[in-house]
């Protein structure tokens, strides 16, 4: 290990108690992740892990105060966006460039053309909105208080006390709103069909 990558270590690496349970909880953010053992660079994943958790101990002084579990918790996600941070910045690095010169006549390929991506995002929205409006009229009051309520990120529990109904009955509504959006679905599945 050369001078220069040893500054880039946190201080106390070389002496710090790296326990299994610390590995454990690296493992457990790639795995989060959605990467498994066969990933190429899964060692350079779990060693850039390691770094971010010894460096988060060493930076965070607030994790002191905190439980031990919400400590973990708190370790935890600031490895999980940090690995996704390097995993997006690689990514971006590794996109090849496209070539978009005129096509060679002898191949008589047409040239690379190249999409508008907010296009068929705007398309998603269009259709998306659509949907939900079709299914906001099939709903009652109550349901749709329920979805307003949902769009708000606001739990099952949180939505039974703001309404003052019991949880059973906001369950009902939810099976009730996801019926008609499998109805809304088949028909709409069944009309494109016949187009």
């Amino acid at each position: 290990m050369t001078r220069q990558s040893k500054n880039h270590l946190p201080q106390n690496y070389q002496r710090s108690d790296f326990t299994p349970a610390d590995y454990q909880l690296v493992k457990g953010v790639i795995k989060s992740i959605g990467i498994t053992i066969t990933y190429p660079d899964y060692q350079d994943l779990l060693q850039e892990g390691a770094l971010i958790l010894l460096e988060a101990r060493q930076v965070c002084d607030r994790a002191a105060l905190l439980s031990p579990r919400r400590r973990q918790n708190y370790y935890f996600r600031r490895v999980k966006w940090r690995l996704l941070d390097l995993l997006r910045s690689q990514r971006t690095r590794k996109i090849p460039a496209a070539s978009l010169e005129q096509p060679n006549l002898q191949t008589d390929q047409p040239p690379l053309e190249t999409a508008d991506p907010s296009a068929n995002l705007f398309a998603d929205n269009l259709l998306f909105t659509e949907l939900t409006q079709q299914l906001w009229q099939r709903c009652s009051a109550q349901e749709q208080l329920y979805l307003a309520y949902r769009l708000q990120n606001k739990s099952i529990t949180k939505i039974a006390q703001l309404c003052q109904v019991s949880r059973p009955t906001v369950y009902q509504w939810k099976r009730s709103i996801l019926a008609k959006l499998k109805q809304l679905d088949e028909q709409n599945s069944s009309a494109d069909n016949s187009n």
